[in-house]
């Protein structure tokens, strides 16, 4: 299914998380900007903040800028922690100063609360992504004759063996294969006891037409980020080897997000020197297998 797996070929792993917050205009974005003009001048920090304490030895922090999503709750030994961040370093020193930001940004974001989620409108908005793409939805029971009048996809004559993060094993597979000078293209539905576990679009692109991988990861990754709140984003480096596929050094960033209903996998490799991805791919699974 891939061109290559990364396995044992792995040099670094950076991880981060990736949240939608520019739709919420009460919501991080807010919020930060009062943490950097804390951290410039911590005496003025009455400006940026109010805070009360509680019975139960809690500190309420109203931050200015935000409204509903700008309340936080600290214990006091927390709240201790951020005045020793803010006494330590002081805007008069850059590299505190980035520290002081840094730290508060991260110490805050830990607090923000996350807004209650729809899964029917998830559902309805994933549902959209996928037919867009020509994929059926995972979790729904097909014929073979519905998938291959509606979906122009057929019986694959070996079970379709896959390792990705959010769906892996041996399933039957019904698929559609496009070969020409530029790319390679594989579109598979995994398909389980009638049911469609999961879906994946394959796709490898020669030097010379990386764009055309680039544009399906990109279009991927801008879908998903408006339906799923949080993205879990990696970066892998592999390479290095003597011969064969793991001769070339590369990158391959890892895009991966899970909710009640749904796992999303989105993944682009990026060899070293090549302007753009050599391959991408998507997968989408049912979390009910």
């Amino acid at each position: 299914m891939r061109a290559y797996r990364l396995g044992l070929f792995l040099a670094t792993i950076v991880v981060c998380a990736a949240s939608d917050v520019s739709s919420d205009p009460t919501g991080f974005d807010a919020v930060s900007a009062d943490i950097k003009e804390v951290c410039t001048q911590p005496a003025t920090a009455g400006q940026h903040w109010s805070i009360a304490g509680t019975a139960q030895g809690q500190v309420n922090v109203q931050v200015s800028n935000a409204q509903q999503s700008g309340k936080f709750s600290f214990t006091r030994e927390e709240w201790s922690g951020v005045q020793a961040v803010l006494a330590a370093d002081q805007a008069t020193d850059n590299a505190s100063y980035r520290h002081c930001v840094e730290t508060l940004t991260a110490v805050f974001l830990a607090k923000l609360p996350t807004p209650p989620r729809d899964q029917t409108e998830i559902a309805r908005r994933l549902n959209g992504f996928l037919l867009s793409n020509h994929l059926a939805i995972p979790g729904r029971t097909y014929t073979d004759a519905a998938l291959s009048s509606g979906f122009s996809v057929y019986p694959m004559q070996n079970p379709i063996n896959l390792s990705f993060s959010v769906l892996s094993g041996s399933y039957r597979g019904l698929g559609e294969v496009i070969n020409n000078p530029q790319f390679h293209r594989s579109r598979i539905f995994l398909e389980k006891d009638g049911v469609i576990i999961g879906v994946v679009i394959s796709q490898s692109c020669s030097p010379s037409f990386s764009r055309f991988c680039a544009d399906a990861y990109n279009n991927w990754k801008s879908s998903i980020e408006q339906i799923e709140s949080t993205l879990a984003v990696q970066q892998l480096s592999y390479g290095g080897g003597s011969s064969g596929p793991f001769a070339k050094k590369g990158t391959s960033t890892e895009l991966v997000a899970y909710d009640d209903q749904w796992r999303v996998y989105i993944d682009r490799q990026d060899d070293e020197n090549s302007g753009g991805p050599s391959g991408v791919n998507l997968v989408v699974a049912t979390n009910q297998q």
